[in-house]
């Protein structure tokens, strides 16, 4: 059985790929490489089993180089300096009828109600990476 060891915290590998597209530039300590997985490099340490978290190499998005990969804050810290503040919200109406939905403030958007808080925080990313390529004119690389 192979289980899915991804991070939670650490953004979908599409979604950094969509991020670098928009200009996302910000240093992460991940990286997607040309294999699609998310790495980190590791300055040479004394102590193989302790790592220190200064001994992270942060990466920059360039145009030349592969995606990094930020964590959930991460992002919304970067939508926020732009004036794009996105917001998960739980909703309950009934035991049986209750879920996540998200805003963008400001900006009108429909609601959707989504089983978790995970699949609301995507989409809420999702739509603040539509936004921004709207309102700066950004065309779709697909």
């Amino acid at each position: 059985m192979k289980s899915n060891k991804y991070p939670s915290w650490l953004v979908t590998k599409d979604i950094a790929k969509k991020l670098k597209e928009i200009g996302y530039n910000e240093e992460c300590y991940f990286e997607l490489n040309d294999e699609n997985k998310v790495v980190i490099e590791i300055d040479i340490m004394e102590d193989s089993s302790i790592i220190d978290v200064t001994d992270l190499i942060p990466y920059k998005n360039d145009y030349y180089c592969t995606p990094s990969v930020p964590t959930w804050t991460e992002v919304l810290e970067w939508f926020r300096k732009r004036n794009l503040v996105g917001l998960v919200t739980h909703r309950y109406r009934s035991k049986n009828d209750n879920g996540f939905s998200f805003e963008v403030l400001d900006i009108e958007t429909e609601i959707i109600v989504y089983k978790t808080y995970e699949e609301a925080q995507e989409a809420l990313v999702y739509k603040l990476i539509e936004i921004y390529k709207e309102t700066n004119n950004i065309k779709n690389e697909e």
